[in-house]
């Protein structure tokens, strides 16, 4: 008990020796953050953000690294078609990538209303096929 307290007690004091730190809020939603998540300096494709979703994230990011400039190539593009409309981009990556990656025994129907769905039901079906 004298440990659990040494290290509550020092935890404390170091919550408050912490400099004052700025309100930040982030204004925007989920695609905002994907679009800006994919335009950072070193560009990625939307599809990366679903590797946690995926059952084997090490075959599926080997997939994408193997695909890495095709799917780059669709992300300008489709930045260039929507470059501030996050859920637009998002829409524009799919119509572009879908019929490129999946699978031909493989239908996906883009979800206009959710299509972050679409991307995880994509990056599904890529990591569970041999594509």
């Amino acid at each position: 008990m004298a440990l659990y307290d040494a290290v509550v007690d020092r935890f404390h004091k170091q919550i408050a020796e912490l400099p004052e730190a700025p309100q930040c809020r982030f204004v925007g939603g989920a695609y905002e953050s994907l679009l800006r998540y994919c335009s950072a300096a070193q560009r990625r494709a939307p599809l990366e953000l679903c590797a946690n979703d995926v059952p084997d994230q090490g075959v599926f990011l080997a997939w994408v690294e193997a695909h890495r400039e095709a799917l780059l190539q669709i992300t300008a593009t489709a930045m260039r078609a929507s470059p501030r409309n996050g859920r637009g981009f998002v829409e524009a990556w799919l119509r572009d990538a879908m019929p490129r990656f999946l699978p031909d025994n493989e239908t996906l129907v883009l979800d206009v209303e959710n299509p972050l769905t679409t991307l995880r039901q994509m990056a599904t079906i890529i990591a569970s096929s041999d594509a």
